[in-house]
């Protein structure tokens, strides 16, 4: 059930296509799949958005290579999906309910469809109806390896007789040159078994005491911990530079009501504290926001100021007309600031 996801942006000349790849699932018939996001009531989508009942989706294709399956949605499931948001992808086998697969992944960028067809309650761009996915047709057989290469024995190239040895020194000749030899060699050996005894002395560190980095393998071991020692691993999973399974921790801190894990989301969206790639390649004032309400509703003290600045700059970026003062102007007029 913990299958490595990936996702893919198709470039498809009108966008809006994308391959969901599942990593090391082995040979299995894929018939729909369920998409679920987290931290919303109505946390499951469909063709018609998202919902509070599983809703199975139906991809436009299926394909097999190797132990790896991927399938292809169209814009009529993209669309429902925003940019760094955290999903979970199960692949459902004929006559099921329950993904017999599944796995986390954050939602990339995907080109916009530029078709026409029917979405989020207005006339928008579209497509004609999915088919249904083919059958996954088996490999082709492999072929036979080719032949071994002929090997071609070289020619014997001349070699020239050695010349003679030197006449070998006299005997106090040879411990004059031997002496210094022997002297580096015993005076390497006692640096060498110097430096280990500082090294086993001062600077190794026990193996008890060196900290293991926590793989997505391990969050399964966190669900008896508290949220506040949760919140608390992800910031040392965060300062060795495990950044996105430190943001699973964050959500998983916030999902369970600790205020400061909401401040900490908020903050990694928030244009003004955002750095690109830790985790995400763009700010998001709008989840920024959202966050730092949570962690105000909490109890965190330290969201209000946060969120006050943002709100500001927000309006001062509104009073201009370029594409940035646009889309302030719909975050102020949507959440009504």
């Amino acid at each position: 059930m913990g299958a490595q996801v990936r996702i893919e942006d198709l470039n498809h000349p009108e966008g809006g296509h994308a391959r969901i790849v599942f990593d090391g699932v082995g040979r299995m018939t894929v018939e729909s799949i369920l998409i679920r996001r987290f931290d919303q009531r109505e946390n499951f989508l469909s063709v018609e958005g998202w919902r509070g009942a599983e809703t199975p989706i139906q991809p436009q294709s299926v394909e097999a290579a190797g132990s790896a399956i991927a399938v292809v949605i169209g814009p009529d499931v993209t669309e429902w999906l925003d940019y760094g948001e955290r999903i979970e992808v199960g692949l459902v086998a004929p006559g099921q309910i329950v993904p017999a697969q599944s796995g986390m992944a954050l939602w990339p960028e995907i080109g916009s469809f530029t078709g026409h067809r029917r979405g989020r309650g207005r006339i928008v761009s579209g497509t004609a109806p999915r088919p249904r996915p083919a059958a996954v047709p088996p490999p082709p057989p492999r072929p036979a390896p080719p032949a071994p290469p002929t090997v071609i024995a070289p020619r014997p190239i001349p070699v020239p007789a050695a010349p003679p040895p030197p006449p070998a020194p006299a005997p106090a000749a040879a411990r004059r040159r031997v002496m210094p030899i022997v002297a580096g060699l015993i005076l390497l050996a006692a640096l060498a078994g110097g430096g280990y005894y500082a090294y086993e002395t001062w600077w190794k560190v026990p193996e008890d005491r060196i900290a293991t980095p926590l793989s997505a393998l391990d969050l399964a071991s966190l669900v008896n911990r508290s949220p506040e020692e949760v919140f608390r691993m992800g910031e040392t999973l965060w300062n060795q530079g495990s950044y996105d399974v430190a943001l699973l921790l964050f959500e998983d801190s916030s999902r369970r009501g600790y205020g400061p894990a909401h401040t900490r989301i908020g903050k990694l969206y928030d244009p003004a504290t955002f750095q690109a790639g830790r985790p995400f390649q763009r700010a998001n004032a709008r989840k920024a926001l959202e966050h730092f309400d949570a962690a105000a509703a909490a109890g965190d003290a330290a969201a209000r100021p946060l969120r006050q600045a943002l709100v500001e700059r927000l309006r001062e970026t509104a009073r201009g007309s370029d594409a940035p003062a646009r889309e302030a102007q719909t975050i102020i007029q949507e959440l009504r600031l």
